[in-house]
């Protein structure tokens, strides 16, 4: 569940600075993903939330 929340936060600031909503965004969100790599687990870094972002959109 965090995990979708924390992947839509993402989303929503992708959309915002991509639509002209924002001019830049900062989002604090748990669990974090930026370390997550496509075939291995760093950490407790499960999704990166930045591609799933973009391909979001």
């Amino acid at each position: 569940m965090y995990v979708r929340l924390s992947a839509r936060g993402a989303i929503e600031a992708c959309r915002g600075i991509l639509n002209s909503y924002v001019k830049n965004a900062i989002i604090v969100i748990r669990p974090p993903g930026y370390y997550a790599e496509h075939d291995e687990l760093i950490g407790f870094y499960l999704f990166n939330n930045v591609p799933i972002a973009v391909k979001a959109y």
